[in-house]
């Protein structure tokens, strides 16, 4: 693991004040660490939370967001496409995968892909 974004020391107690919190609760610590700076708690966090909950197509953004802001772009694709999967018009996973796919440089996939869900609608 990379932790340039922060300690580890701060990551775990991260984490164990996340241990006896809501789903939502750890979702909003985490936004809060990735919003001062602390990109690789923030990242534990919502690893942690897809982990628990794989199904929550918020949590998978979330995680998206993180990923890609650690510059792990092929990643936060992946989570993106998870929750594009979950939720087929969730306009927040089709704006991502978009800006996503410009920032890796594949632009004409990205307005194909845009074009082929607006087909799909």
């Amino acid at each position: 693991l990379d932790w340039r974004w922060g300690d580890k020391t701060r990551a775990q107690a991260a984490m164990a004040t996340a241990s006896a919190a809501s789903p939502e609760q750890v979702r909003r610590k985490a936004l809060a660490l990735q919003g001062t700076g602390d990109g690789q708690a923030a990242l534990f966090l919502l690893e942690t939370l897809v982990r628990e909950h794989p199904s929550q197509p918020d949590y998978l953004l979330d995680l998206a967001v993180s990923l890609a802001l650690a510059g792990r772009l092929d990643e936060a694709l992946k989570r993106v496409r998870g929750a594009a999967a979950l939720t087929p018009e969730n306009p927040k996973a089709l704006y991502l995968e978009g800006v996503l796919l410009e920032r890796a440089g594949k632009k004409a996939q990205a307005g194909r892909t845009q074009e082929d869900r607006t087909k799909s609608r």
